[in-house]
């Protein structure tokens, strides 16, 4: 899994030129959604607002 993390923190950095380093932005991970089972459509433009004190997530329209 390190291997993983490595490679997409080298291509994030080398696609937008930042590292993010600070444990106060939410990342969402771990998720079953697109092709999995159960099958979670997630509309490609939707605002979504990501809760992590709560550890939910909630479409907005």
């Amino acid at each position: 899994m390190q291997r993983f993390a490595a490679a997409f923190l080298i291509c994030f950095q080398k696609c937008c030129g930042v590292f993010i380093d600070s444990p106060d932005i939410p990342v969402l991970a771990k998720c079953d959604f697109s092709h999995c089972a159960p099958m979670l459509t997630i509309p490609i433009g939707m605002t979504a607002e990501l809760d992590a004190d709560a550890q939910t997530i909630r479409m907005v329209q």
